[in-house]
């Protein structure tokens, strides 16, 4: 060592880069909603929720949608799911679709997914359909007024 010893300080700076080590977490792992059958076309059905506790593109989250039979759509950015077209609870009367959520890390994003129950809620909208066609009955002479026979 010299003589007299000689010392420096100064500032070092170290900073530390994310690593895409945590993938996207959804507010539940099963959601569950009901719709009208005659909600129109881009009609709000249900807004997913999922966090990603990394930082930058890492944390950044894009869905989306698989099942339904193309009747519904999902917002890759926000997650909200919107019907694509109109429904009929006659032809369905629910579906289950699986939403990804996953993370701009790269080379290749990490992902989860959650399921969602749609179901169609009926409505009054087909009139009565008879089976056959007339109907035929006997009514016997004795029935009182107000009886009642078919």
């Amino acid at each position: 060592p010299g003589s007299p010893p000689l010392s420096g300080t100064g500032t070092v700076t170290v900073l530390v880069d994310d690593v895409n080590d945590n993938v996207p977490v959804f507010t539940s792992a099963t959601f569950h909603t009901t719709i009208p059958e005659d909600a129109p076309t881009g009609t709000d059905v249900l807004l997913v929720n999922s966090s990603d506790a990394d930082v930058g593109l890492n944390g950044v989250i894009s869905y989306s949608l698989t099942g339904g039979n193309g009747q519904f759509s999902i917002n890759p950015a926000t997650g909200q799911i919107i019907t694509s077209s109109l429904l009929d609870r006659e032809a369905r009367a629910n579906y289950q679709l699986l939403v990804v959520a996953t993370d701009g890390g790269q080379p290749l994003g990490m992902s989860s997914s959650a399921t969602v129950s749609v179901v169609v809620a009926d409505i009054n909208d087909n009139p009565p359909h008879f089976h056959h066609h007339p109907y035929v009955t006997h009514i016997p002479a004795f029935i009182s007024a107000g009886g009642f026979r078919f």
